[in-house]
């Protein structure tokens, strides 16, 4: 037994286009399609699972469709899109089988992004989805050649499985190629691998295959030299070095995937920061100070406030974030949200303080809190003076508070 007679995990299968995004009279745009076809041998070429033909009968997906379509999700690039992240783009409104194969109607949420909407009505996507097989697949290892299979490659049915999500993905096209879907569970298993590189170095060492050990380095990579490739290379990153690239990944996902009440020019400094710090690029702390923070902040948010004598001084300065020591690396001219609250409070509850100056210059930032934030200032008037004074940007987040 083999693992095309048993496979192990979750697999996916991709394929060009297979979809339209329909504009209704009235409601959001559908992306209706199927994301795969019945009875359709398709060659599969992965270092994972080997090389073989494998089609997928309307009984394969019978009972998933049936007992797992509340469970199912419709992402775009699994989840995986650094934008658009693991939420969902759109509720399943239809899916079932058809003679094509699953076929699937799902409404877009209003704030799928407009460059995700124009490439897919522009058919530059294709189509995939995740599945787990729950029974053994039917498999002839040495079947007569064809015209379709003329090497005479192993061909596998799929029997019974249980699809989890399905949706639009980047579609890489080989020159060459002649198949109508591939596989894509190498990209999803050398993804998960980049973030463990250890266990990364054992399979290896299992398969036979020389990994250099190199040093890792927190020097700046070759230009061109992508995160990727300079984890590969280094082997075993140190476990501090891990966790920094983590707090760069959750500060890029909380980057693209939350509200902000800020400048536009600065989430975009922000979020391109990020991008080239995820992509291996290592700018240096004085060239990312000086990108994210020119022009935008003439007082420090390090300063304590002037809480010993009537007024209560209270900086807001920079970029207003919460956890603002997350984004340390990414912008150094930032304030955190909670650190402004516990100040506004401690300056609420001192009877030596009689009246409370907000001193702001700042572009803006995350709108988490600050709602609440505005709400608890706004309901302290008349207990204390409270004032306001733009130094010189109040701008988005920031004139909110004000």
């Amino acid at each position: 037994m083999d693992a095309l007679d048993q496979p192990i995990g979750d697999l996916r299968r991709a394929m060009p286009g297979n979809y339209e995004v329909k504009d209704p009279d009235t409601g959001p745009p559908r992306l209706v399609g199927h994301f795969t076809e019945w009875d359709t041998w398709t060659e599969i070429e992965s270092l994972v699972e080997g090389h073989f033909f494998e089609q997928t009968p309307r009984a394969a997906l019978t009972k998933t469709l049936q007992e797992n379509r509340d469970r199912m999700r419709c992402l775009f690039q699994h989840g995986e899109d650094p934008q658009i992240g693991k939420k969902v783009i759109g509720p399943i409104e239809v899916l079932e089988a058809d003679d094509v194969g699953p076929y699937y109607e799902v409404p877009l949420f209003k704030s799928v992004p407009d460059l995700v909407i124009d490439g897919l009505r522009a058919g530059q996507y294709g189509s995939s989805y995740t599945f787990r097989p729950t029974k053994r697949p039917t498999v002839v290892q040495r079947p007569s050649r064809s015209a379709f299979n003329p090497d005479g490659l192993p061909q596998r049915t799929l029997t019974e499985v249980r699809v989890i999500e399905f949706g639009p993905c980047v579609f890489n096209f080989y020159q060459g190629a002649t198949a109508s879907a591939r596989s894509a569970t190498d990209e999803a298993i050398v993804r998960r691998l980049l973030d463990d590189p250890e266990r990364f170095q054992e399979i290896a060492k299992r398969a036979g295959i020389s990994v250099p050990q190199l040093p890792y380095t927190d020097s700046a990579p070759a230009p061109g030299t992508t995160l990727y490739s300079v984890q590969l290379q280094a082997g075993v990153m140190p476990a501090e070095h891990r966790r920094a690239e983590r707090l760069y990944k959750r500060a890029a996902e909380y980057a693209f995937e939350t509200p902000w009440a800020v400048t536009p020019r600065i989430l975009a400094v922000i979020q391109t920061i990020l991008r080239e710090r995820l992509s291996g690029l290592r700018p240096s702390a004085e060239e990312i100070q000086e990108r994210i923070s020119s022009g935008t902040s003439t007082i420090s948010s390090d300063a304590a406030p002037a809480a010993d004598g009537p007024v209560a001084v209270i900086n807001v300065a920079g970029t207003i974030m919460p956890h603002a020591a997350s984004f340390s690396n990414v912008s150094q001219s930032g304030t955190s949200i909670e650190d402004l609250q516990q100040q506004f409070r401690d300056a609420m509850a001192s009877e030596d303080v009689k009246a409370i100056l907000f001193n702001i210059d700042s572009p803006g930032g995350s709108a988490a809190l600050v709602p609440e934030f505005g709400s608890e200032i706004r309901d302290a008037r008349g207990t204390k003076p409270i004032i306001a004074v733009a130094n010189t940007m109040a701008a988005s987040a920031a004139y909110w508070i004000a």
